[in-house]
């Protein structure tokens, strides 16, 4: 499991932009042809289209889902059915840990190899570094090396018998004392069953409000888990292959502290009310973590201040309402509006491009030193003589510029990086308490088939709309768009405060859903039977048909009848017509009834024998235990 979910994060951290790798920002130059430089490039990619690669995407996607589905339906029932019930949540916290413990080391050595070029090696003449905005980094070594690691583990996957040796014989010992739910003899597993089992789960209210529940923190991992890196970039100034470490570094302590907590909180609880107390769990863990969705309002970086874009020319008088990247002392340049290659202006506003600013003159870092030995002077200017920017010395008409956007005054990414590893923590205390409410309300031969339902839910109303509904909210803060000859590409610039709003808007939305969805789960968890684990106000017709009626004991009946048929006399008809044809049934001792269950039984102790409204009941073996 660690393998498979190491596998997806270590392509994930995929480029988000793609330029043209040209060695440097082209200046303006005024003897040009007079044709706009983004027509002259669009011409040479005419008839290009990228379907073809995103079919091959979607293609190896499919398959990735179809050979990691088993496991997250599979698994934990195997698991479950394997351990003794007492031990079942710290195995199934190892087996979480593993599942997001992966993912985080996935983006640690995703974010280090998007460090290397995309071809390994660039080109010549191109000299570009990681912070560069083209750079583009080789995402596609971490499919090749998780291919690798997965083909290995599925080898060794293929030796694991169909259930361990003894695990049928403690399972059934489990059932037969109380500690699960017993086994539905209505649903055999035929194809007929298909229609009966599934209208039983989806009748069931504790098994639905604890599903929908997930559905929402689901949906909120996987809207955000995409898009942290991105968060960070922006947020923080970070490069993508710093950004994808990070997000690296706050996955491993947050969900496997919180999978952990989690995990031991219900090794400790009585294993017959492992279901009510779990789903008291899940919502507890889920209102406390509500609030640390809050982590998205620390405040970062200060919103790239880009002239044309979010702010006019200081050469030119127009209104917020009129900005446009092209003005008069850049109108004869012909600037290409696709290559994104920002430059700082002498003046503390960025501008697009140099030849956006109007930059005709470019020198290098080596030729710089030598003609600026002034102090005060940038040693790693790249531009002059830039029209759009106006120059503090009055003696030089124009400004400079250097490569890379101004200064944005980032700060607080430790406190984030805090916030969002306490965030994890409390989110991710919930997965064995959920997938405990989930084994133990539904029969014993049904939770595989309840674990494949869940996953079909999370699927459908959880890992589809998530990545959706929040990139949505995320596109709503961009402020500057990529320009490609087929239309709008990616985001390039965004406005931080507008997404933090928008991100905690939307979180804290699902948060209190899921919170609210679980209180439910709880509410209707507490009339199950601690026995049974199925709610006789979810399933009357279930616990009647289960459960043969109580009969009525003859004090010491069974006892006698044993004593003397060692004698070789006979009992008394009268008192074996008393009892009744299911005397065999009946407690040997006075004052308790045996209720029978097909291959288990319980005794029901009555303080007057057949006095059902002041009963408790007593497992087998502490009853054996007592005569």
């Amino acid at each position: 499991m660690f393998t498979v979910r190491l596998a997806a994060p270590l392509g994930r951290e995929v480029h988000p932009l793609e330029f043209e790798t040209k060695g440097g920002g082209v200046p303006c130059l005024f003897n040009s042809t007079g044709i706009p430089k983004d027509e002259a490039s669009c011409s040479d990619v005419e008839g290009y289209t990228a379907w073809k690669y995103m079919l091959v995407f979607i293609g190896a996607k499919l398959l990735l889902g179809a050979g990691t589905t088993p496991l997250f339906t599979l698994g934990p029932a195997y698991i479950d059915e394997n351990v003794s019930p007492k031990s079942a949540p710290m195995y199934l916290g190892v087996w979480f840990t593993a599942t997001f413990f992966g993912p985080g080391i996935g983006y640690v050595a995703g974010g280090s190899l998007l460090n290397v070029w995309v071809d390994l090696i660039q080109p010549p003449g191109i000299e570009l570094t990681p912070d560069d905005p083209r750079w583009i980094g080789a995402w596609w070594l971490g499919y090749f090396f998780g291919g690798l690691l997965l083909l290995c583990t599925s080898i060794a996957l293929l030796g694991y018998p169909k259930e361990m040796p003894g695990a049928q014989e403690r399972r059934m010992a489990a059932i037969k004392e109380g500690l699960l739910p017993p086994r539905d003899e209505h649903i055999q597993g035929r194809l007929k069953d298909i229609v009966p089992a599934t209208k039983a789960i989806l009748t069931n209210k504790t098994f639905m409000f604890n599903t929908c529940a997930f559905c929402c923190t689901t949906l909120i991992a996987t809207g955000l888990g995409p898009f942290v890196s991105k968060f960070i970039q922006s947020q923080f100034g970070k490069s993508s292959s710093t950004a994808g470490i990070l997000s690296g570094i706050v996955i491993i302590p947050g969900s496997a502290g919180g999978i952990f907590l989690g995990s031991y909180m219900i090794k400790r609880v009585d294993v017959r009310r492992s279901c009510k107390i779990a789903a008291k769990y899940c919502f507890i863990f889920q209102f406390i973590g509500t609030w640390a969705m809050l982590t998205f309002l620390i405040p970062g970086c200060k919103t790239t201040l880009l002239a044309g874009i979010s702010q006019p020319y200081n050469y030119n008088n127009r209104t917020l309402s009129e900005l446009n990247k092209s003005a008069p002392c850049n109108s004869l340049c012909h600037c290409n509006n696709r290559d994104y290659d920002p430059v700082c202006g002498i003046d503390q506003l960025s501008y697009f491009s140099p030849c956006h600013a109007g930059c005709t003159i470019k020198v290098d870092d080596k030729e710089t030193r030598k003609i600026f030995e002034h102090p005060a002077k940038e040693l790693h200017t790249e531009y002059e003589s830039c029209r759009c920017i106006p120059s503090p010395d009055r003696s030089i008409p124009y400004g400079t510029a250097k490569q890379g956007t101004c200064d944005r005054d980032c700060k607080n990414l430790i406190p984030f990086l805090f916030g969002a590893v306490v965030m994890l923590i409390f989110n991710f205390m919930n997965a064995t308490p959920n997938k405990t409410v989930v084994l133990r309300c539904v029969p014993d031969n049904q939770r595989t088939y309840a674990l494949g339902l869940q996953w079909l839910f999370l699927c459908m109303f959880g890992s589809m709309p998530g990545p959706v509904i929040f990139g949505a909210f995320i596109d709503k803060t961009c402020v500057l768009w990529e320009e490609t000859c087929s239309g709008r590409g990616s985001c390039l610039e965004y406005n931080n405060e507008l997404l933090s709003y928008f991100l905690v808007a939307a979180g804290l939305f699902f948060q209190v859903l899921s919170a609210a969805l679980y209180f439910g789960s709880w509410f209707f968890c507490k009339s199950n039977d601690p026995l049974l684990g199925i709610s006789d106000v979810d399933h009357p017709e279930q616990s009647q048909t289960r459960l043969s009626p109580p009969q009525t004991p003859v004090p010491g009946l069974e006892i006698r009848q044993q004593r003397q048929q060692a004698a070789g006399q006979q009992t008394n008809p009268e008192e074996e017509a008393q009892a009744g044809p299911d005397s065999r049934n009946s407690s040997p001792v006075p004052g308790f009834a045996r209720y029978a269950t097909g291959d288990e039984s319980v005794f029901l102790s009555f303080k007057n024998a057949g006095d059902e409204s002041r009963s408790s009941f007593l497992p087998v073996a502490q009853f054996e235990s007592s005569i």
